[in-house]
């Protein structure tokens, strides 16, 4: 068990604001220094367990899916 000994573990509450890996800069290994590497704020909605969480903007609009605790950041104002 000696590769989780330096892993943190993450853990977002409901209705606080955190930054969405952009799949696009994921995707694209060339463009990584133009493209925008997080996309957000958005709001936790709802906590679904195990590190997956549902998301909504600012202004309320819901994302479609839910998205893991791998992808997503804390975002400081």
């Amino acid at each position: 068990m000696l590769y989780n000994r330096h892993v943190k573990f993450r853990k977002f509450n409901e209705g606080k604001l955190v930054l969405r890996v952009a799949m696009d800069a994921r995707k694209e290994v060339n463009d990584r220094k133009i493209t925008e590497k997080q996309e957000g704020p958005y709001q936790i909605r709802k906590v679904l367990g195990k590190g997956a969480y549902k998301l909504q903007t600012l202004d309320g609009k819901k994302v479609p899916t839910a998205w893991n605790v791998i992808h997503l950041k804390k975002f400081y104002d």
